[in-house]
């Protein structure tokens, strides 16, 4: 069954996505819980050269985009 043009497996993804990327950038917004996972970089698959913000890291690392353009692409 299809909702408009959109399965109900989509809407569901785009959802999840979108939760997601909110997520994230609450973490770079809260100076504790990056201090916690920053420790923790190495056993979330995170390298420890990068020298972006850890939301953001994050976020490229489980392929969440969060910038703007075409899509948000997971």
């Amino acid at each position: 069954m299809k909702c408009g043009n959109y399965s109900p497996a989509l809407l569901w993804q785009n959802a999840i996505r979108d939760e997601m990327k909110g997520m994230v950038q609450q973490l770079e917004r809260d100076p504790q819980i990056e201090s916690i996972l920053a420790a923790r970089r190495k056993e979330l698959g995170m390298t420890l050269e990068t020298s972006r913000p850890l939301g953001d890291a994050f976020a490229l690392h489980h392929g969440i985009e969060l910038g703007r353009g075409r899509g948000l692409g997971i």
